[in-house]
């Protein structure tokens, strides 16, 4: 016979199942969001007694989106593949899933839209066990059915059912019933099997490989990453150059996402620069390579206080913009830890020589080490991203969202091998 389980929005069904559950849903949960209360007492046979709700995974709505976005599954594009998907079976008068209540029902909307918005508030209210009752209930059934069994990966089912539902709702699977019934053992981790399984077969569904000139360039971007974007920061790893003592640098960034690419790596790469004269020259030579969709090259954001920031070079001092020419990492965190690190002034950029075709001069800051201290000792103070100052919480969103919008280069298909429409 099997178990059931369920994936609910507060009491509202989401998706069901029964004997396994999905690789792609396991995947929108980790270990933190797993709670599972056995207590080793009393069963006869398993010498284990268990609790109501032993084996259940939580989150809210807004931590399940960002987990679907970063995946391609976003609710827009879900409802817009389901709205051109059901234009297109509406042109066409031989198709039977509207032709039977067409004139009872469908005259009834107004637009496609209005319909889609009708079947998804539909779905979103209804128990899977609970037949439609009425004509208009079988009619919205009908389309509901054509859609997820079209679009049959489940996250494109749960995306559409998400599209207007509250932040803060929120989401639980519930497998009781698998471990109750045998199906699955108290030690046993869903969303690690999966993640096993699927990277094995479709790596393009794992982590995000981040590529970036140097250990503390990884290091301070990864914490950024963590207070900004918590949801999702566990899909990213950062290449450790401390680790196998790689020698970082621009030239070892360029080096490294040519072999990537020249490889084959099926992950998602992204390749961050500084924003300084050498970053962006070899940014230039990275995007003429024409490297794979699935990469992305960036360059550290412009930043407001380098438009008039204090230099040195061979006349003196001076204050000049220096976006594009010497914004390196220590300068993305805002003004207040600079000031730390140079003692209560801003540390200057000292211009050095001119780089690449362009000739153009670079520089880098004064007191890049005690900056880089004074960075890390901020963002390790900080256990959420609102006990940072102002200045750098607001830097730390800026950084991350620039990683997130280089990482969202890779659209899935949005239906398996298993598809009709295939």
């Amino acid at each position: 016979m099997g178990e059931r389980w369920t994936m609910n929005a507060g009491r509202r069904q989401l998706y069901w199942g029964k004997n396994y559950i999905p690789d792609a849903v396991a995947l929108l949960f980790t270990d933190a969001d797993l709670t599972v209360a056995v207590s080793p007492t009393r069963d006869d046979e398993t010498g284990e007694t268990f609790t109501p709700e032993v084996f259940r995974y939580r989150g809210d709505v807004l931590t399940i989106r960002a987990r679907l976005e970063l995946q391609g599954f976003t609710p827009s594009s879900a409802f817009d593949i389901a709205l051109s998907y059901i234009n297109a079976v509406r042109s066409d008068p031989e198709e039977s899933i509207f032709s039977t209540y067409y004139s009872e029902q469908e005259s009834s909307y107004l637009s496609t839209r209005e319909m889609l918005i009708a079947v998804i508030e539909w779905a979103y209210s209804q128990s899977r066990e609970t037949p439609p009752s009425t004509a208009v209930e079988r009619h919205l059934e009908t389309v509901w059915r054509d859609l997820v069994e079209g679009y049959d990966d489940p996250r494109f089912a749960i995306a559409l059912l998400l599209h207007g539902a509250r932040a803060n709702t929120s989401i639980a699977v519930d497998l009781s019933g698998y471990l109750m019934g045998g199906w699955l053992e108290p030690d046993e981790r869903p969303h690690i099997t999966a993640h096993r399984r699927l990277t094995s077969r479709i790596s393009s569904s794992g982590a995000v490989i981040v590529v970036t000139e140097g250990s503390t360039d990884a290091q301070l971007l990864s914490r950024a990453l963590q207070l900004a974007e918590t949801a999702v920061a566990h899909q990213f790893t950062f290449m450790d150059f401390s680790a196998t003592s790689g020698p970082g640098g621009v030239d070892q960034v360029e080096r490294l996402t040519r072999s990537l690419a020249a490889a084959g790596v099926v992950n998602r790469v992204v390749a961050i620069l500084d924003n300084d004269t050498a970053g962006n020259e070899a940014k230039r030579r990275l995007d003429r390579l024409g490297l794979p969709p699935h990469f992305a090259v960036r360059v550290l954001p412009d930043i407001a206080l380098a438009r008039n920031y204090p230099t040195v070079g061979p006349e003196g001092p001076s204050h000049a913009s220096v976006n594009g020419r010497a914004v390196t990492i220590e300068m993305s965190f805002g003004r207040e830890v600079l000031l730390a690190g140079g003692n209560g002034r801003l540390p200057p950029v000292r211009w050095g020589g001119t780089v690449g075709n362009t000739q153009t001069y670079q520089g880098g800051i004064d007191y890049k080490t005690q900056v880089q201290r004074a960075i890390k000792a901020t963002l390790d103070s900080a256990t959420v991203i609102t006990d940072l100052p102002p200045e750098t919480a607001r830097s730390c969103r800026a950084l991350a969202q620039m990683i997130l919008g280089a990482a969202m280069t890779s659209r899935p298909m949005m239906a398996s091998e298993y598809s009709p429409l295939l």
